[in-house]
């Protein structure tokens, strides 16, 4: 039985390939935080930037506390509130106040005020505040609708 033939280094079956290039690579893009659409939940990080302060407010609306063993005191527990009635505004306004409690104690953003509507099966949770780190100063808006999407932009 005859052994089966392998090609030298360097050669395809359609012939032989050009390795000696060595131009220059072009530079990555600048990613700071991954950046989500709040409607698909696909990034967009490699297309777009966030400033680090923003994306760090959404990224600590979007955790669950206790989830694994690194977020054991970051992030919030929106899902834990059993029902959906006067008593949960509160809970939900206190869990979104929870989630930004190390943000705000470094004085990155200043919280201006949390506003949860709800209805029959959903509820919402709008952070408004401050980025304390930007030179625009304007009020920004972050949302957590529970249970599926988030959204931040500016009012």
């Amino acid at each position: 039985m005859a052994a089966p033939y392998i090609p030298p280094a360097g050669t395809t079956e359609i012939g032989i390939a050009d390795l000696s290039w060595n131009g220059r690579l072009p530079p990555p893009p600048t990613i700071r935080a991954d950046l989500l659409d709040y409607r698909t939940q696909a990034f967009m990080s490699v297309v777009k930037d966030r400033d680090p302060v923003d994306a760090a407010v959404i990224e600590s609306l979007w955790r669950v506390r206790g989830s694994g063993i690194a977020v054991q005191n970051t992030g919030a527990r929106f899902l834990d509130v059993p029902k959906l009635d006067d008593n949960a505004k509160t809970l939900l306004s206190n869990e979104a106040r929870t989630a930004l409690e190390r943000i705000i104690r470094r004085g990155d953003i200043t919280l201006l005020k949390i506003v949860v509507e709800t209805g029959g099966d959903w509820a919402e949770v709008s952070v408004h505040y401050h980025n304390n780190r930007s030179v625009d100063k304007t009020e920004r808006v972050a949302r957590k609708r529970i249970p599926e999407e988030i959204d931040n932009g500016t009012t």
